[in-house]
């Protein structure tokens, strides 16, 4: 008997002192708040996108890149031709670099005219993102869920 209370003393010390260490926290990393900075923008693009929010979206969108113009008169366009826009951006991965950071997403979308058809889409996207006063989708490599109207 005296045995097991022995045993029982000793296994309840060693679980006591397991337990009463502390557990060290390590604040995010500089990478990780950057990927969660890339899927907020997207997810922000993606509101004022099916909100056909014109000024919010380019808010999104690299000003010195080539693409802004280009995005300009797309995105106008399918604001304009498409009644309604339901649109799903799911980020994939994300790879952050020295001097641009990518976010791979997988998208669905329906677009609805004014007449009631319905077109629907999915696709992959590669969003390519530089800083400039804040982080600036400077590219969309692969398919592009913007746009849709001039395809």
């Amino acid at each position: 008997m005296k045995k097991v209370k022995l045993k029982t003393i000793i296994l309840a010390l060693i679980l006591i002192s397991g337990c009463s260490s502390k557990t060290a926290v390590r604040p995010p990393s500089e990478e990780s708040l950057k990927v969660k900075g890339l899927i907020e923008i997207v997810s922000n693009l993606n509101k004022a996108y099916v909100t056909k929010d014109n000024k919010s979206f380019m808010l999104y969108i690299s000003t010195s890149a080539s693409i802004h113009e280009d995005f300009k008169e797309r995105i106008k366009r399918d604001f304009d031709t498409y009644e309604k826009i339901s649109l799903n951006l799911t980020p994939r991965w994300a790879r952050v670099r020295e001097d641009s950071y990518q976010l791979s997403v997988h998208w669905e979308g329906k677009w609805h005219d004014p007449t009631g058809k319905e077109i629907r889409d999915l696709g992959n996207g590669l969003f390519t993102f530089k800083e400039e006063d804040g982080l600036k989708i400077i590219r969309i490599g692969g398919d592009s869920p913007f746009g849709i109207s001039g395809e």
